[in-house]
């Protein structure tokens, strides 16, 4: 992914967020139970829970690596809510070796389609780069491939502080002022208030797509 991507570990206030449905893998384990499980909090970021097991772990390995050769066509990798199966994110399922890397486990890998396509993120990005950075505590941009949009991060050290958020105070103010700011965007756009790194919590290349782990 591109330098302009933070490495930190947010705590997202959703003005919009929405996922792809289309998907190339059957949700259910060999047990039969149900597998690849997503679930938002109220501010429509992704939360996750259990722990993931050494056979998702090497499969997610086996994804960034896949997705860091495909840069062009490959937008992200991510763990689902569950930690039971990878997500890929894609601009097309007409990826070359594609059909190879799900093949390792149908099961355990999802294919998703975004909608929008790079350029459109892009041209969102250059939007959010015009405006006053200081001024709206804005930290960074960079694609958001679970939203299907961009991440925009605010600096916790401004008006609203990453407490104040977490506990409901203060993001009429926030919202209602980046709001105004960003605009009409064309993709959705997700509002992180930035907190201290947990390096547990991701691993991110700044030049390639990352993995998104969860806390």
């Amino acid at each position: 992914m591109r330098s302009l991507i933070s490495a930190t570990s947010v705590l997202a206030l959703a003005l919009c967020f929405q996922t792809a449905a289309t998907s190339m893998a059957v949700a259910d384990d060999a047990g039969g139970g149900d597998i690849g499980i997503n679930i938002t909090d109220e501010y429509g970021q992704r939360t996750w829970y259990g722990s993931e097991s050494p056979e998702v772990t090497a499969l997610a390995d086996q994804a960034e690596v896949f997705a860091q050769s495909h840069s062009d066509t490959v937008l992200g990798v991510a763990l689902t809510s569950d930690r039971q199966m990878v997500e890929l994110f894609v601009i097309s399922s007409d990826i070359d070796g594609l059909d190879e890397l799900v093949s390792l486990d149908p099961h355990r890998i999802r294919v998703v389609v975004n909608e929008n396509s790079p350029e459109q993120v892009d041209a969102a990005q250059e939007q959010v780069l015009g405006l006053d950075w200081d001024a709206l505590n804005i930290e960074s941009v960079a694609p958001d491939p679970v939203g299907d949009g961009i991440e925009v991060v605010v600096s916790g050290d401004g008006d609203v502080a990453a407490s104040d958020v977490r506990d409901g105070t203060g993001f009429g103010d926030m919202e209602q002022e980046l709001t105004g700011a960003l605009g009409d965007l064309g993709v959705p756009i997700r509002i992180s208030v930035e907190e201290p790194e947990d390096p547990a919590a991701t691993r991110s290349n700044d030049k390639s797509p990352s993995i998104l782990e969860g806390p």
